[in-house]
């Protein structure tokens, strides 16, 4: 599969170009020179590539392959030198040639496919194969990719490039940030789910757009989880069986044994997002789907909290690219603690839009907390805010904290409900680590410099994650313990390279170059910003990656979680770790907590690595307990590479966290035969430990939703630790109702059958059979018109009784 082909017309300007580079040459005796050809293929299938880039170092003299991948530079001088070749896409590659008078010199390259996009054979019969062959058309590529659509160094191939911008008109054509970040997520669903492929606006005949039942909202929102499999002192979150990865993970401060965590869910199909959520502190879960209207969408990037009120909260990015605007940021709200989530409000529909980060102010008088949602659009610039006072019923005007390039906001709140917002500064010319404060509720915002970085670059290649490269993007978290020292302090860490001027180390493990966390704190009061810290250890040839922070409102200790290469040589797989520093982050950390080995990515080109290490992680704590949650590739189970982890970090150290899931018992535990259009009331009781388990949110579902409804998805249990549903026939059919709390769950099977069975109908018939000759013979002849008559009711009776008592 050549992704890569080149229309005439480029190459021909290609040419052009060159030979323009040529005249500015100085004029050599043609006995002198030579000649240099070649081919430039791909080492995933050995197909030719075009637009792949010829650079002569130390001269003017270039070119680019055509379609077959092949070059000429003519009237090279004598000599020694370094030819480059490089492609949108590949890594590049050097080899020193050697010209003689008069001689062609031959060169082979090879280059290594660096983008998920290049791994994934597409079957050319399913939707996205189809998708996959109008766009790689040598006249689409040149119809709809820009002459600077290079600059994006997005990993996604050129195809779904030209694809993204047909569906998506208005992207920015030139500059390193024209594709939103949640591009490359949403190629990876697609590849995933070939047959759910998003189509074109317009009718293609070759794909029958019926494909989608859109309009139709997605009811079986909610989801059981089969109860989580342990892996040591790891919790395997997605059960063996998901691709998870962006975490986020928050604790009820006001209750915490509710613990609620999120992650992007490409496995399913539709992607919607799925929620884990556990009742005994973080060592049970069970699991959830945000609910997703039917069609060609999915959802990506979750941040989640809860509010004073026990309620669950969730920003995330909802994307449908037949729709425009196609990147939308929706707010979720759980009042069952993260058992069922309903939808409540579209906030912003710009096509950019990238990484919701959610917070949650104080509530007003009749209980509805204040929420804050700040994101960035990095495609048409800009770092926004927005806010709604009442708990999403009414929202305020998005205020625009940053007009430039920005990237990676999130949100934390002070002690007097200041709101932080930190992010990247996107200038290449002077990046930065900003922050911006807001004392009026998030009416306006002072911005001011956290630190100046060592690298221009968003993202940053390293051994372990050099495909999908870390992100350098700040979180913040804020100390509201009452502290007569540390209270209000701000405390903001991110991810840089080592020194400035530094070179990123790549796949190079023995680059000196290497990344660090920094951790750096403000405040409180009129203080300013202390020392810039890194986290230890800081030796060299050894990378930290995706830190998170939290500060433990009981004690002041500060949290931090993060990857790190440190003791693995060949810098290809991280251990995630866990720190802790005293009250007010100022004494020496606690030594790092391996909470877990991740498998090697680097290396694996047949999974798609697009999210190597999951983009971001999570860290949660209160109460002495830390929560973090992470993704790794220790299993690739049904060929899934990312799954999310969690482990409880108590005392500084691991808990052991063997799962004792309750027992769910449907009372009756079997149901005889239930007719159409009929209810039963149905018992379920819980138990851990052998008794009543009070006080729980038990959920119930039906994976055949057309065939039975529930009045209500979820329940408290009662002091007998039992609760019940009402559920009711459909349709005809056997469908299975699964009930699950605390990582525990039962199946029972439901069949529906008509209302009347067969014998009943037969006998019917027989009736009116019987009626009507009797009829017939008793009041013959009748005029024409009264049969027609009583035809037509008996017409209309007979289809009335088919539709509302038979199947």
């Amino acid at each position: 599969m050549n992704v890569s082909s080149i229309p005439l017309r480029r190459l021909i300007l290609s040419s052009v170009c060159s030979l323009f580079a040529l005249a500015g040459v100085p004029s050599v005796d043609a006995q002198n020179t030579g000649t240099i050809e070649g081919r430039a293929s791909s080492s995933y299938n050995g197909e030719g590539l075009g637009r792949v880039e010829l650079t002569l170092e130390g001269t003017a003299f270039g070119s680019s392959t055509d379609d077959l991948g092949r070059f000429l530079l003519l009237n090279v001088p004598a000599g020694t030198y370094n030819l480059r070749a490089s492609s949108l896409g590949y890594s590049e590659q050097e080899q020193s040639v050697t010209v003689q008078a008069g001689e062609a010199s031959e060169v082979e390259f090879v280059l290594d496919p660096t983008g998920p996009g290049f791994q994934e054979a597409i079957d050319e019969e399913t939707a996205l194969g189809f998708l996959q062959g109008v766009f790689e058309d040598p006249d689409s590529l040149d119809a709809l990719l820009p002459d600077d659509d290079w600059q994006d160094p997005i990993k996604i191939p050129l195809w779904f490039r030209a694809y993204h911008r047909h569906l998506v008109p208005g992207l920015p054509t030139t500059g390193p940030y024209q594709y939103p970040h949640a591009a490359r997520e949403l190629y990876d669903r697609m590849v995933r789910h070939p047959d759910s492929a998003v189509i074109p606006r317009e009718t293609l005949t070759k794909w029958d757009p019926q494909i989608f039942e859109s309009g139709k909202q997605w009811s079986m929102h909610f989801r059981i989880g089969r109860g989580l499999e342990v892996d040591g002192k790891n919790i395997n979150l997605s059960n063996m069986d998901l691709e998870n990865r962006e975490t986020s993970i928050s604790i009820d401060a006001g209750d915490p044994r509710y613990v609620i965590a999120a992650a992007n869910n490409t496995s399913d199909n539709p992607g919607a997002v799925i929620v884990f959520r556990s009742s005994d502190y973080g060592v049970c879960w069970n699991s959830t789907l945000l609910p997703l209207p039917r069609g060609p969408k999915s959802q990506a990037d979750p941040s989640v909290a809860w509010d004073s009120q026990g309620v669950g909260w969730m920003a995330a990015l909802e994307i449908d690219l037949t729709e425009d605007p196609s990147y939308r940021i929706k707010v979720f709200r759980s009042d069952d603690r993260g058992t069922t989530w309903d939808s409540v409000a579209v906030i912003s529909t710009d096509d950019g839009n990238d990484k919701p980060m959610l917070a949650l102010g104080p509530v007003n008088d009749t209980g509805q907390p204040a929420i804050y949602v700040a994101w960035g659009t990095l495609v048409h610039d800009g770092i926004f805010f927005r806010r709604s006072r009442n708990g999403g019923e009414d929202w305020d005007p998005i205020v625009t904290v940053s007009p430039g390039l920005g990237f990676g906001a999130h949100l934390a709140l002070g002690p007097n409900n200041e709101i932080y917002l930190a992010w990247r500064d996107s200038d290449s010319l002077n990046p930065k680590i900003l922050l911006a404060t807001s004392t009026n509720g998030g009416t306006s915002f002072t911005t001011e410099t956290v630190e100046t970085l060592n690298t221009p670059a968003m993202t940053v290649p390293i051994p372990a994650a050099s495909r999908q490269e870390p992100m350098i993007y700040p979180v913040v978290a804020v100390d509201r313990t009452g502290d007569p020292t540390f209270h209000g302090r701000v405390y903001v860490t991110w991810m840089d390279l080592d020194k400035p001027g530094q070179t990123a180390p790549g796949n190079d493990k023995n680059a000196d170059a290497n990344t660090d966390i920094f951790l750096k704190h403000k405040g409180p009061g009129a203080l300013g910003w202390g020392p810039t810290r890194k986290i230890p250890p800081t030796t060299a040839r050894r990378d930290q990656f995706n830190p998170w922070i939290d500060v433990d409102q009981t004690d002041g200790r500060v949290h931090v979680s993060y990857y790190d290469t440190e003791g693995i040589p060949t810098r290809e797989s991280a251990r995630f770790r866990h720190i802790a520093f005293g009250p007010g982050g100022e004494t020496t950390p606690s030594p790092p907590t391996g909470l877990d080995v991740a498998t090697e990515v680097t290396e694996d080109l047949s999974a798609p690595v697009g999210f190597q290490f999951g983009d971001y992680a999570g860290l949660a704590v209160a109460g002495g307990r830390a929560l973090p949650i992470w993704t790794d590739r220790r299993t690739s189970a049904l060929g899934e590479p990312h799954q999310a982890f969690s482990a409880v970090v108590k005392d500084l150290d691991l808990e052991d966290v063997d799962c004792e899931p309750g027992t769910i018992t449907f009372v009756p535990s079997t149901l005889g035969p239930l007719r159409k259009k009929k209810s039963v009331t149905v018992h379920v009781k819980l138990e851990k430990g052998g008794t009543a388990a009070p006080g729980e949110w038990v959920g119930v579902e039906s994976k055949q939703e057309e065939i039975l409804s529930f009045s209500g998805n979820s329940g408290l249990t009662d002091s007998a630790g039992e609760t019940e549903f009402t559920i009711k026939g459909e349709r005809k059919g056997t469908a299975t109702v699964v009930a699950g709390s605390m990582g525990a769950v039962a199946e029972m099977e439901v069949k529906v059958i008509n209302r009347f069975p067969w014998w009943i109908w037969v006998i019917f018939w027989v009736i009116v059979i019987i009626l009507v000759i009797w009829l017939i013979k008793k009041f013959w002849p009748l005029p024409w018109w009264v049969w027609l008559i009583l035809l037509l009711i008996a017409i209309a009776l007979i289809v009335w009784l088919v539709w509302k008592y038979w199947a």
